[in-house]
C-alpha cells in the first residue's frame, strides 16, 4: 500500500518546512512548493492525493490556486490557510470555500487540528 502523498503550497519557508516535517513524522509523503504556480506544476506528476496551500502569496495566491485546481482536478481534495495578514482570517477562508477549497484552517494552528482536517479529507 502507498503512502498518501500531500502537496504543501506556502512561500513562507519555515512554515512550510514546519508543516512537512509534521506530516512527514506522522507517515505522509510530502511535496513542497513556495507558490501556487509551483505547486500547480507539481500536480502535473501523478500521485498527490491531497493539497494544502496557504492563501496570501506573491504571484500567483492560493485564491487562483484553488480556482485552477478545481478546473484541472476537481477530484483532489484542497485546504486552504490563511492567517489573514491585514485582515481576519476568516475572510480569506470564506472566500476559499466559494472558490472550491473541500476544508479550511486559521493559522496558527496546533498540529494535531492540521492532521485532523488532511484525514477528514484524504480520499479512500
Amino acid at each position: 500500500m502507498s503512502v498518501p502523498s500531500i502537496l504543501v503550497i506556502d512561500d513562507e519557508t519555515h512554515m512550510r518546512s514546519l508543516i512537512a516535517r509534521t506530516l512527514a513524522g506522522v507517515g505522509y509523503d510530502v511535496e513542497e512548493a513556495e507558490d501556487g504556480e509551483s505547486g500547480l506544476a507539481r500536480l502535473e506528476s501523478p500521485g498527490i492525493v491531497l493539497v494544502l496551500t496557504d492563501l496570501l502569496m506573491p504571484g500567483r495566491e492560493g485564491l487562483e490556486t484553488i480556482l485552477e485546481m478545481r478546473r484541472r482536478w476537481p477530484a483532489i481534495p484542497v485546504i486552504a490557510m490563511s492567517g489573514g495578514g491585514v485582515n481576519p482570517a476568516g475572510n480569506y477562508l470564506e472566500l476559499a470555500h466559494r472558490f472550491g477549497a473541500s476544508a479550511t484552517i486559521a493559522k496558527p494552528f496546533k498540529p494535531s487540528e492540521l492532521i485532523a482536517v488532511i484525514r477528514d479529507h484524504l480520499p479512500g
